[in-house]
């Protein structure tokens, strides 16, 4: 019999803010876990921060990654895999029951077509248009209709398509129509919106039914925030209800803010975020829909009654190691 009984957990995406949110929830669980991590860069603090870690293919080479994850979980005996990157995510929802065929591990990934309306932004504007949710407005007339609304004195987000968070966005102004470098295929552009008050929001689901929301306004600088503080969700719990019950998401993160007297959502990603430590003060996902997966039925729990401010920081991860020549 082995002697470690802790529950076994894989996340994928080490290097990153939002497996770094996770595992930093999962240590502050009531339980203990047993930590592994995999990315595709060799120093991370996801590594520091795991028990057992390993050098992963890129996963864009499919079959390879798919093989290596199997493989991995295989041999370290893992429960439960959470992926973390948002450009694998399509890809293991899409392959999801044969992990779980070929390992025996449970996977925390929503069902393929959610994930894939959240992934393709295009998609997200018309699941949201469908809902009759406010979101900024689509420029979809093509390159010259972008183009006059900047000579008009607005400004335009220029979004990737595909995948999630702030990487390769950008705000486009007059200085921009001097060259065409901003004019991609692979883009969605919508007017840029300056909110008086910006909120990111997760929503804990078990099954079609929304266990749990919980809501920060927050301030970010490069993409990550920065700065965050819990708000009471009376007056965002309808928006978020209705965003999340048309998802097959067992977890998301749904951001949004004022515009005038206005709600409009304008990101909705379906995973986990580099925040999800701090939402882990109100209601602990990665720990309750882990307990789920391994037993087959949600926790009972209680949000948190707590009100907070939180700000982020670069810290230092230190570790002991051998001596090292």
């Amino acid at each position: 019999m082995p002697t470690d009984t802790r529950t076994r957990v894989l996340i994928t995406g080490a290097s990153g803010d939002s497996a770094q949110g996770v595992i930093r929830a999962l240590r502050g669980a009531d339980r203990a876990y047993f930590i592994a991590a995999v990315c595709i860069n060799e120093r991370n603090p996801g590594f520091l921060m795991s028990d057992v870690n390993a050098l992963a293919p890129p996963y864009s080479e499919e079959s390879e990654y798919i093989d290596f994850l199997i493989e991995f979980i295989r041999r370290h005996t893992i429960d439960v895999l959470i992926p973390t990157i948002d450009g694998e995510l399509p890809l293991i929802s899409r392959r999801s029951e044969e992990i779980v065929r070929r390992s025996g591990a449970k996977v925390i990934v929503g069902e393929h077509d959610s994930v894939q309306i959240c992934y393709d932004k295009l998609v997200t504007s018309r699941f949201l248009d469908e809902l009759s949710v406010a979101q900024p407005i689509l420029l979809s007339g093509g390159f010259d209709e972008i183009r006059r609304h900047i000579q008009d004195g607005n400004r335009v987000i220029m979004k990737p398509r595909e995948g999630g968070g702030s990487r390769g966005i950008r705000i486009l102004g007059d200085a921009d129509l001097l060259s065409d470098r901003w004019m991609r295929d692979d883009c969605i552009y919508q007017h840029y919106e300056r909110y008086e008050r910006e909120y990111s929001s997760v929503a804990l689901k078990d099954g079609k039914d929304v266990a749990a929301i919980a809501v920060l306004e927050r301030e970010l600088s490069g993409g990550r925030t920065v700065w965050s503080r819990r708000v009471k969700v009376s007056r965002y719990e309808n928006l978020i209800h209705t965003v999340a019950a048309g998802l097959d998401l067992p977890y998301m993160n749904i951001q949004f803010g004022w515009q005038g007297s206005q709600l409009q959502v304008f990101d909705i990603n379906p995973r986990f975020s580099g925040s999800t430590a701090v939402f882990s003060l109100v209601f602990n996902g990665p720990d309750l829909l882990v307990q789920k997966a391994v037993s087959g039925r949600m926790p009972k729990f209680k949000c948190s009654d707590r009100y907070f401010e939180s700000m982020r920081y670069l810290a230092d991860i230190v570790v002991d190691r051998a001596p090292h020549d």
